[in-house]
């Protein structure tokens, strides 16, 4: 299995640097890009492409919403994008994480 350095970088090139959900880009102002593990390395997922997404970081955050605002960067965000990034992770839940798991799945 190749290096997770190239298996992210394949990832984000695989998915032309854009979030597979919001479609946000590097180019969009408070955008970063991660790579998001589907089936969670802790629950035996690998880094196998089939296993790997693109996401921004705010839609990373609302898949693992126990990480907090901290981990998503939204301390950075200006102040008024702030709170709307907030009710975003405050709404996610169970539910809407296993939405996001199945969109993801489909787009592979």
């Amino acid at each position: 299995m190749p290096s997770w350095k190239t298996q992210r970088k394949r990832a984000l090139q695989r998915d032309n640097y854009r979030c597979r959900i919001c479609g946000d880009t590097p180019s969009s102002p408070y955008a970063k890009l991660q790579v998001h593990h589907i089936i969670p390395r802790s629950e035996g997922g690998k880094d196998d492409m089939n296993n790997l997404a693109t996401l921004c970081d705010l839609c990373h955050a609302v898949c693992h919403p126990h990480m907090g605002p901290a981990w998503c960067g939204v301390e950075k965000l200006p102040l008024e994008k702030q709170k709307e990034a907030r009710m975003v992770l405050r709404w996610a839940n169970k539910e809407f994480q296993e939405f996001l798991k199945r969109m993801i799945r489909q787009e592979l």
